[in-house]
């Protein structure tokens, strides 16, 4: 009504794109901002908001620009300092944002977003130890504060930093309950909770990242007439030198032209790898979209006519959320790169197996389930293999020790399991556990010692495992006697990296799809007998295979015939039942059927219809 009234209003028109951007239309916001500041070019609030919008955007160099420019009118003004910061992480410059997150923490001691805003400088910037001192501070302003939450959670785990942890768990899944904004559903996926609670975080994460969706599915602005091939495009930030890049390269390659056009997405710039050329080859057409904004990717993608948009990211780092809540094709899909759901109302399907998801857990997710029939995980069958190894003396272990190793992230390390690790190194004598090194410099290889003391074990009997170029870090599973996964988040691509390199994966099943990874790797391999369903069962049986040279041998062997013979690194094989499922999705749109669950079934190329028990 102010508007109607004098439609040059600053004021009204600044409050409008406030109005906008909390309803995540970012780019609508941006523009109501530039008309209020045409009107007042000295409307500092206007010119702020135009600036926290444009970060928000990613239009980095056009929101520093704009903060600057109110720096200069009043330099000690602590929210233009932070969105300077926030155009500086953008941008990747986490040691210049962290210095203007300084800047504003001094103008505004007791802003809880800024402490922990710093604390994200520090753990991009691989100072983790810093980054918990930070967020912990933003958790004595706001005991509340999701993001640093979810920041003192994660950073925690990943230096195994466990004394007081558990607190931190307990209060993240109480806000969980409560219903606290800004947890982030990847961190809660390395935590003993259940599919339920996963699935309630995820809403809350998306409803919090996407508050509202247009109205009108943007695809509805494309002819909607079917054309003679489905247009499928895969969606990531991470096709460069990343695990996505390992796995869905010959997917991409061998999709049958003749029914399929495929496009992929990268909202990252390319980091001149290898794996980043392959998978530009690998499609029809590759689009490099970094730094776009939500709405041109959509409009890029509604221009391309892609009926399938397939999001690799789920809610890990870069994903990019507000993409898919503007529905810019017919049928969206949850694939690969995030072991969950997303909790939202714009992804229409997840691909699953019966084994990572059983159909009784259908409820606890957002997306209809599609049953893959052998694995829902995709290899690559001509991933790049391992160079000749190093002596086991090159890299700091026993000639005649028995070796367990775990290269899996740090993040995923329990002291539950730890303390089964323990157990099973007092158990064997002289065996030693290999570790990944994961970022030198920080208190981790000392946690994990402290750790192993305090279970009584000779701190010696770890032994950390520098990160490598990919063919070495490979070769090491050639060193090893007996991969040790993981729970509640086993390993994923690091255990497709030991089996493929004829390691032994022992794993342990837990009650949710990140813990049941390692079970379906194995099933599809054949090899049940590494599949465990307790710890006690699991720690029961690293010993027994350290004890048993013999039985450990034959378990080497078939995992070196599995990898050659099973369906789990038969791609062609994998995409042909993907694509099966691809085209029943479409074809339930195009006659308006209610997407629901379905089954691939592993001959023929057919579907059958799941009910929910």
């Amino acid at each position: 009504r102010a508007l109607a009234l004098e439609p040059r209003l600053p004021s009204a028109l600044n409050t409008r794109g406030g109005l906008a951007g909390d309803a995540g239309q970012l780019d609508e916001a941006v523009d109501w901002y530039r008309r209020a500041l045409n009107v007042e070019p000295d409307l500092l609030e206007a010119r702020l908001n135009l600036a926290g919008t444009l970060a928000d955007l990613g239009r980095a160099a056009e929101a520093r620009a704009e903060a600057e420019s109110v720096l200069g009118v009043v330099p000690d003004l602590a929210a233009a300092h932070a969105v300077v910061g926030n155009a500086l992480l953008v941008e990747d410059r986490y040691q210049d944002a962290a210095a203007a997150f300084r800047q504003a923490v001094t103008g505004e001691p007791d802003n809880a977003d800024h402490r922990y805003s710093l604390g994200l400088c520090h753990e991009e910037s691989r100072e983790w130890d810093a980054a918990v001192d930070c967020y912990e501070e933003a958790l004595r302003l706001d005991p509340d504060h999701g993001p640093a939450l979810s920041g003192n959670l994660n950073m925690r785990k990943a230096l195994c930093r466990w004394e007081g942890m558990a607190d931190i768990s307990r209060r993240f899944r109480e806000g969980v309950a409560r219903g606290v904004t800004g947890l982030t559903p990847f961190v809660f996926l390395a935590e003993p909770v259940t599919q339920a609670e996963q699935l309630a975080c995820a809403r809350l994460w998306t409803e919090w990242r996407a508050p509202r969706s247009p109205g009108r599915p943007e695809y509805l602005a494309r002819d909607q007439r079917p054309g003679p091939q489905l247009t499928v495009a895969y969606l990531s930030a991470n096709f460069n030198q990343h695990p996505t890049a390992l796995h869905v390269p010959r997917l991409l390659e061998v999709h049958d032209r003749s029914r399929f056009r495929v496009l992929a997405y990268c909202t990252s710039p390319s980091d001149g790898s290898d794996a980043r050329k392959r998978i530009e080859d690998g499609v029809d057409t590759f689009r490099d979209v970094s730094g776009w904004s939500a709405r041109d990717i959509s409009r890029r993608i509604v221009e391309d006519g892609v009926d399938l948009l397939i999001d690799l990211k789920g809610h890990t780092l870069k994903a990019v959320t507000e993409v898919f809540a503007r529905r810019p094709a017919p049928v969206h899909v949850n694939y690969m790169g995030y072991p969950g759901t997303t909790g939202s109302s714009f992804h229409d399907y997840v691909v699953v197996d019966d084994l990572v998801v059983p159909l009784s857990e259908a409820r606890n997710f957002s997306e209809s389930l599609v049953m893959m029939p052998d694995t829902y995980w995709v290899d690559d069958d001509r991933r790049a293999k391992a160079c000749t190894p190093p002596t086991r003396a090159e890299r700091g272990l026993p000639d005649d020790a028995f070796v367990y190793c775990c290269l899996n992230n740090s993040y995923k390390l329990s002291p539950e399991v730890f303390g089964r690790w323990m157990r099973i190194l007092a158990a064997v004598p002289g065996s030693v556990l290999w570790l990944l090194d994961i970022n030198p410099g920080t208190s981790h290889n000392d946690n994990l010692r402290q750790a192993a003391a305090a279970h009584g074990i000779d701190p010696a009997r770890l032994v950390f495992c520098p990160k490598r170029p990919l063919p070495e870090y490979l070769s090491h599973y050639l060193l090893a006697d007996l991969f040790l996964d993981t729970l509640p988040y086993n390993a994923h691509t690091t255990a497709s990296d030991a089996l493929s390199n004829g390691l032994p994966v022992l794993t342990c099943a837990g009650e949710t799809f990140a813990s049941r990874v390692g079970a379906s790797l194995m099933r599809v391999l054949g090899i049940d007998e590494l599949v465990t369903w307790s710890l006690d069962d699991y720690e029961r049986v690293a010993v027994e295979l350290a004890r048993d040279p013999e039985r450990l041998r034959a378990l080497k062997e078939k995992v070196d015939v599995a990898v050659r013979t099973s369906a789990m690194y038969d791609t062609p094989r994998y995409t042909r039942h993907l694509e099966t499922a691809y085209e029943e999705m479409m074809r339930r749109h195009r006659a308006g059927v209610a997407h629901g669950h379905f089954r691939v079934l592993p001959e023929g190329g057919d579907v059958e219809a799941l009910e929910i028990p």
